[in-house]
């Protein structure tokens, strides 16, 4: 390519033009409003038949719920009338375990352990902290 000869056109960049922003003038800002009006209008009516399905399965649960717990409650009232029949060979369990750790130190911190959950549930009375002191801790010397 020579001096004379121009370039072609099409391999010239183009001149950058101003990106033109709308103007918003006095017809189009009622449009606008009128349209997200109608926009939030219809995004609470879905949220509604969402919010209003959302109960719908939740009372159909419950109701399902309820006629399991009819069909559950004998043997439940079962298993509670056994457990209060047991509660002697329990106790007396528990009391033999605890004269057990009182007399063999190595068994009194695992006892303790379960002196929270039994104390919670009343087989033992007294305060967790009082009911039975914990056996001291055996630390190894320091190496030197």
């Amino acid at each position: 390519m020579n001096d004379s000869e121009s370039p072609d056109p099409s391999l010239t960049p183009a001149p950058e033009q101003p990106v033109q922003q709308p103007v918003a003038d006095a017809t189009t800002l009622p449009e606008r409003v009128a349209s997200l009006t109608k926009l939030f209008t219809a995004t609470l009516v879905a949220l509604l038949i969402m919010a209003t399905g959302l109960n719908l399965y939740l009372l159909r649960q419950m109701m399902t719920m309820r006629k399991d717990l009819a069909s559950y409650r004998p043997q439940a009232i079962q298993m509670f009338t056994n457990a209060k029949k047991e509660d002697p060979y329990i106790l007396t369990f528990v009391g033999n375990l605890q004269a057990y750790s009182k007399t063999h130190p190595a068994f009194a911190p695992i006892f303790s352990k379960y002196v929270p959950a039994l104390t919670q549930l009343g087989i033992i009375a007294g305060s967790p902290a009082t009911a039975i002191p914990a056996a001291p801790v055996q630390t190894a010397p320091a190496l030197k």
